[in-house]
């Protein structure tokens, strides 16, 4: 698959309505060298995902290859596509007092209210959720995307709706210096590529008319 292929098929599996959505080629970072400057990202910074990559077998700069990544208010949720030890990830969830059924896992996370959840979806790709819904992973299906919907073909991107601008708690902590003076945007999308052996950084941001577009210039 093309990275935008990719993309697409992965997100289809996301909760999209007023989410921030957030898709990282990780096989093509990792190709060009560039998967440490991603250290950062949203989604590896999310402090029970961290915990979650460090006690399970799994490192993620060597066994995943991409992710796409949902955040809606105190609900993150991620498909991700890679290798995986599901024997060591049941194994894992049982010692931290967790429990497994069916193939569906949830444990408790670092706070009260990030309960984790995640099933596979195929042997080479998870469904898991950080929510206060211990059952969130739920919601992780394959849905349909919308005919006009389009995904950029860079490896990395991050798309952040009306609805997001308007609310602060709907958009990732290091994301918010960004939008913070776009909150009249319909839409801003940052995408990054790779330029020989530099990262290009772009934003777009959608208005709904051009009055719009001129108050934000």
């Amino acid at each position: 698959f093309n990275s935008g292929e990719t993309a697409a098929q992965l997100v289809r599996f996301l909760p999209r309505d007023n989410a921030t959505i957030l898709y990282m080629d990780i096989a093509a970072l990792r190709r060009g060298g560039f998967l440490d400057l991603f250290s950062g990202s949203p989604a590896a910074q999310d402090p029970d995902y961290r915990a979650f990559v460090a006690r399970t077998q799994f490192d993620y700069s060597t066994d995943l290859d991409a992710v796409a990544a949902s955040f809606r208010g105190k609900e993150r949720f991620l498909v991700l596509r890679g290798r995986f030890n599901w024997s060591a990830l049941i194994g894992y969830v049982n010692r931290q007092g967790g429990s497994c059924g069916k193939s569906f896992c949830q444990l408790d996370g670092s706070q009260p209210d990030r309960r984790i959840s995640f099933f596979p979806l195929r042997r080479d790709l998870m469904a898991l959720a950080v929510s206060p819904d211990p059952l969130a992973a739920h919601q992780i299906r394959k849905g349909v995307l919308e005919k006009e919907a389009a995904f950029p073909k860079d490896p990395s991107w991050l798309m952040i709706p009306a609805a997001a601008l308007q609310s602060s708690s709907l958009v990732p902590d290091r994301a918010r210096p960004f939008v913070s003076t776009l909150r009249g945007a319909r839409q801003i999308l940052f995408t990054v590529d790779a330029a020989g052996k530099n990262l290009k950084l772009s934003a777009y941001v959608r208005c709904d008319d051009s009055s719009a577009a001129s108050e934000l210039g």
